[in-house]
């Protein structure tokens, strides 16, 4: 549509992202290193800029404590049993990412089972050590256990500092009795904490949220629009500071903790901090960077001449 030839095209992509690559250099010798943000500095932006801070809706703060039902034996030697199966079907030319699709219990399968790229610290461990352990000479893994189940790895490429892999989840059977062992765990944790245990203590013990425990339970921020039916009604009427029943669901047993609750209307500035450095990090960036190229402008003189060498 512009005339122009596909190797045109490229060599004015070419030269934009060089441009951009080079500016980026700059920022991060000469500009990001000098910006410092200081707390007050952040408060101020922040009200600087509070009528562009959307309202929000009512929302709740939460904490959870959950407990996972065990799998048993039977359980895990089936799902075993079948990601070997999948794995034959791999190595027999069937495409990992459509059996990932069918047969993951894990929230990747709709993307057949992709985990994009990750460096070591980012995964449990176990699966960790499993995926490092692939190469381009072995792709698969063998089958592995961690706390969400048992995986079924395919490595796709890597440096050896991150990887790219996806995988295939079976969640093993719990049965009743992993289910009626999780259900008493669970209701004397309460016990524990309606006789005054502290929450944070008993969730980094017991929790099987991995990643929330190491916070002492804290798993973020919730609209109360967007809570299920089955949460709202467990949280009714729980004070701030407060804590739950014990939550059945299918996937094992809750006990959520209303650390704080926010009306509708603008965040207070806690709820928001992080957002508000980023921002004010970056217009602070932009301010030293106009300010740096106005100063290489009055020390160098720029001659810019045209094709026929006639200076401008």
């Amino acid at each position: 549509m512009e005339g122009i030839t596909l190797e045109d095209l490229r060599k004015r992509y070419a030269e934009e992202v060089e441009k951009t690559l080079v500016i980026r250099m700059l920022v991060d010798r000469e500009i990001r290193p000098k910006v410092e943000l200081s707390e007050a500095e952040v408060r101020r932006f922040f009200e600087d800029h509070a009528e562009e801070v959307p309202e929000f809706p009512e929302r709740y703060v939460l904490g959870r404590i959950y407990i996972e039902p065990k799998a048993t034996a039977e359980g895990e030697s089936a799902a075993a049993a079948e990601l070997r199966e999948i794995a034959e079907q791999v190595e027999a030319g069937e495409d990992f990412g459509e059996l990932a699709k069918i047969f993951s219990d894990g929230p990747s399968a709709p993307n057949g089972g992709d985990l994009g790229h990750f460096s070591r610290g980012d995964m449990d461990p176990s699966f960790e050590e499993a995926a490092f352990a692939l190469s381009e000479s072995r792709k698969l893994s063998d089958v592995v256990k961690t706390p969400f189940g048992l995986h079924l790895i395919q490595y796709l490429g890597g440096d050896g500092v991150r990887i790219h892999v996806r995988h295939i989840l079976k969640r093993p059977q719990t049965g009743s009795d992993g289910r009626d062992e999780a259900r008493v765990k669970a209701r004397a944790i309460h016990d524990s904490l309606t006789g005054g245990e502290e929450y944070e203590r008993l969730a980094r013990a017991h929790s099987d949220d991995r990643s929330s425990a190491a916070q002492g339970g804290e798993v973020g921020t919730f609209a109360v629009s967007d809570v299920t039916p089955d949460m709202k009604a467990a949280l009714d009427g729980v004070p701030v500071g407060g804590i739950s029943e014990v939550v059945e669901a299918p996937d094992g047993f809750h006990i959520f903790r209303i650390i704080a609750f926010h009306p509708a209307g603008k965040p207070a500035f806690e709820e928001v901090r992080d957002e508000i450095r980023i921002a004010a990090s970056q217009e602070k960036q932009q301010r030293f960077y106009d300010e740096y190229i106005t100063k290489l402008r009055e020390e160098f003189y720029v001659d810019i001449q045209d094709q026929e060498g006639e200076g401008e």
